[in-house]
């Protein structure tokens, strides 16, 4: 069995990941294939660390990342996180919009195929999900 840890990154407030990872529970039927866990970057490293440092632990620590990062910051980010081998799924932009609650109905009715689009995903690859939980590789 694998394990998968989920990494929100600081464009996500703590608590949602914290809320998540209470909220979901794990698959009990079998056979359970991936079993996954859900922390956020703040729960792993200072909230100081620079981001290509945090790129680095995600990366040597093989985390997927989700972000609902800003499409100004998204290009040159991406580039770092594909060249290191992160992967990632990228939240639509409208999620940032929303408040915490919202965003963990949201991402609760969409976790699943969170989880299977990016399992599948090989290191440096990243999908984008949309605001109704469509998955797109990018």
């Amino acid at each position: 069995m694998t394990q998968v840890i989920y990494a929100f990154d600081t464009t996500l407030p703590q608590k949602l990941a914290f809320c998540m990872r209470n909220l979901l529970p794990q698959p009990d039927a079998e056979p359970v294939v991936v079993q996954h866990d859900i922390t956020h970057l703040w729960d792993e490293l200072p909230p100081s660390t620079p981001t290509d440092k945090w790129i680095r632990e995600a990366a040597k620590k093989d985390w997927i990342v989700v972000t609902c990062m800003a499409a100004s910051a998204r290009k040159r980010v991406q580039a770092a996180m594909a060249e290191a081998g992160v992967r990632v799924v990228y939240l639509a932009a409208g999620f940032s919009s929303l408040t915490p609650f919202p965003q963990a109905a949201k991402l609760c009715g969409c976790w699943d195929r969170i989880v299977a689009a990016s399992y599948r995903l090989k290191r440096g690859e990243a999908i984008a999900m949309s605001m109704n939980g469509v998955p797109e590789r990018l």
